[in-house]
């Protein structure tokens, strides 16, 4: 095969070439705050929460500030955006938009800064759950075997 220009040691339409592909779309992206946009081939997005799952969060910030990233969770972010998933934040600082719209769009600025900087991607982000998403990872949930009730892991209230 042969190398395109630029990219040394990358196979055109290897794993490496559609991350660097995926993370210049981004990085474009974000400097249009348009958002980010899922891989063609993606069949839904993992929502992960942020504070408190991806971001530590001792505290809120009036400034909005976001904690550095959790490894253990950052490290599953990664494996999961290098597989091709689409990664979506899943936050309630993105809650009532309708009342809050300029707070909300500079929390939606900052995390995608954030995530760039830490993940070279600028997530899309979001407070709703919608008929694509296929798992939601939150410190706060209690997993639920669906049609049943019964708890598979957490606590209950």
């Amino acid at each position: 095969m042969t190398m395109m220009p630029g990219r040394k040691g990358i196979i055109p339409g290897s794993r490496e070439d559609v991350a660097n592909d995926r993370i210049t779309a981004a990085s474009d992206d974000l400097a249009s705050h348009a958002p980010y946009l899922p891989p063609r081939h993606s069949s839904g997005w993992i929502g992960v929460d942020l504070d408190g799952t991806l971001a530590h969060y001792d505290r809120w910030h009036e400034d909005g500030r976001i904690g550095e990233p959790v490894p253990a969770m950052a490290e599953r972010v990664r494996a999961w955006l290098a597989d091709g998933r689409t990664v979506v934040i899943f936050t309630a600082r993105l809650a009532r938009e309708a009342d809050r719209p300029e707070a909300v769009a500079a929390a939606r600025e900052r995390i995608a800064a954030w995530t760039l900087q830490h993940f070279g991607v600028a997530m899309r982000a979001t407070a709703e759950k919608d008929y694509r998403f296929t798992t939601i990872v939150d410190d706060r949930c209690v997993a639920i075997e669906a049609n049943t009730g019964r708890v598979l892991g957490g606590e209950m209230p």
